[in-house]
């Protein structure tokens, strides 16, 4: 069974986070969204948006991801490098995946706030652009 492209996208983007030493520095742990809140730094990577693109001559889709970091203990400022660190290591996601190819990862909206229930929140909202990769 083939994966609808946005969840593969999601997927393939989760595990390059999870698996990545760098960001593995400054996270205890990448999460599906709908696992509960832990303790502790965690990021999870959810879809926001999904839908059919089209631009000079390529058909593909544009989805829109959300990366929400959450910690217990850590200030504003320290979330802020966080997030920056997590751009940088979303600029290195290999654009080759199952079926699709990564044409275009852009940030759009970044976000911190301190949530009622006292802990931090980010959130970066990020446009990916893919086509299909043609087999031969």
């Amino acid at each position: 069974m083939t994966l609808a492209p946005e969840i593969a996208l999601r997927r393939h983007i989760q595990t390059f986070l999870a698996g990545h030493t760098v960001l593995g520095a400054v996270l205890d742990r990448v999460d599906d969204p709908a696992a509960r809140p832990s303790s502790g730094r965690q990021l999870s990577v959810s879809i926001a948006e999904a839908r059919d693109w089209s631009g000079g001559g390529f058909t593909g889709r544009e989805v829109q991801l959300v990366l929400s970091l959450q910690d217990d203990a850590r200030d504003d400022e320290q979330l802020g490098e966080a997030l920056g660190v997590i751009d940088q290591v979303l600029d290195q996601v290999p654009s080759e995946m199952p079926g699709w190819c990564i044409v275009n990862l852009q940030p759009l909206v970044r976000r911190i706030l301190r949530g009622s229930d006292a802990r931090w929140r980010t959130m970066g909202r990020y446009r990916i652009r893919m086509v299909a990769q043609l087999t031969s």
